[in-house]
C-alpha cells in the first residue's frame, strides 16, 4: 500500500544537486529544511482556516533564512548561486506544503521520511567533498586515483539524487508527485547552465545553454509522461535521471 509523501522531496533533491559541496554545508542545510517543513506543519495545525499561501511562504522563508544565517555563522557564507538555490528551495517548500494541505498532519511520518532523506544527503555530500577535493569538513586527506573535480559538477549529483529519491520511495512506500521534477529541474537549469556557448559573450552563451537545456528537458518530459514507469521511480526520480543524461550529453560539447 502506497503511503502519503510527507517530507519536502523537491527541496531535498535541489539541495543535493546545488548545495552539497561538503558535509558541513549539507548538515546545516538539511536541518534547516526539516525545520522549515515542521514549522509549516505547526503553523497549519494552529492557524487552521487562517493558514493561507502567504503564511506558508512565510514559514518557508523563515526556514531558509535560518539556513542562510547558520551558514554565515559557520563561515560558509553562500555565494550568488547558493543564495539563488536557497530562494528556489523556499519556493519548493511552499509547493510541498500545498501538497500536504490535503493530508492529515503526521509529525512522525514527516520526521521519519525527512531523516532518511537527510542521511542520504549528508553521506552523498561527504563523498562528493572527498572525491571532488580530497577534503572532509575542510580537512585535507590523502588523495587516491578517483579524486577529480568532475564529481563537483551537477551531472553526478542529479543521478545520485534520482537514485536516492527512488530508493526512499521504495523503502518508505511513498510516491513522488508527478509534477515534482519540473520544480527541481528549472532552478537547476537556471543556476547551473548545461553548457556555455564559447563563440559569443559569456552571459549570452550561458543564456543559450540554459535555453537549449530547457527546450530539450521539456520536450523529453512530455514524452516521458506517456511512458509506463514503476510507481517508485515515476515523477521526481526518473526526471532527475533524465536531466542528468542531458547534462552528461552537453558535457561532451
Amino acid at each position: 500500500m502506497t503511503k502519503q509523501l510527507r517530507y519536502p522531496a523537491e527541496a531535498f533533491a535541489l539541495a543535493m544537486v546545488l548545495l552539497s559541496g561538503g558535509m558541513k554545508q549539507a548538515a546545516v542545510v538539511g536541518i534547516g529544511l526539516i525545520f522549515a517543513a515542521v514549522l509549516q506543519n505547526v503553523l497549519r495545525e494552529n492557524l487552521g482556516e487562517k493558514y493561507t499561501a502567504p503564511v506558508s511562504m512565510a514559514g518557508a522563508v523563515i526556514g531558509t533564512a535560518a539556513i542562510y544565517g547558520m551558514l554565515v555563522l559557520t563561515d560558509m557564507t553562500p555565494g550568488i548561486k547558493e543564495t539563488a538555490a536557497l530562494a528556489a528551495a523556499a519556493l519548493l517548500l511552499v509547493v510541498s506544503d500545498e501538497r500536504a494541505k490535503t493530508q492529515d498532519i503526521d509529525y512522525n511520518a514527516l520526521l521519519l521520511q525527512s531523516a532518511c532523506a537527510y542521511a542520504v544527503y549528508v553521506v552523498f555530500s561527504l563523498a562528493r567533498e572527498y572525491f571532488g577535493h580530497a577534503e572532509i569538513f575542510g580537512f585535507e586527506l590523502p588523495k587516491i586515483g578517483l579524486v577529480s573535480h568532475a564529481y563537483a559538477k551537477p551531472m553526478l549529483a542529479l543521478f545520485v539524487a534520482a537514485v536516492s529519491a527512488a530508493v526512499i520511495n521504495r523503502i518508505l512506500k511513498v510516491k513522488s508527485d508527478a509534477k515534482a521534477g519540473l520544480g527541481v529541474a528549472l532552478p537547476v537549469l537556471l543556476i547551473e547552465a548545461p553548457f556555455v556557448w564559447n563563440n559569443v559573450n559569456e552571459i549570452f552563451g550561458t543564456i543559450i545553454g540554459t535555453l537549449f537545456g530547457m527546450i530539450i528537458y521539456l520536450s523529453l518530459r512530455k514524452r516521458l509522461a506517456l511512458a509506463d514507469t514503476e510507481e517508485h521511480i515515476a515523477g521526481l526520480p526518473v526526471e532527475l535521471a533524465m536531466l542528468g543524461i542531458i547534462y552528461m550529453v552537453f558535457s561532451f560539447l
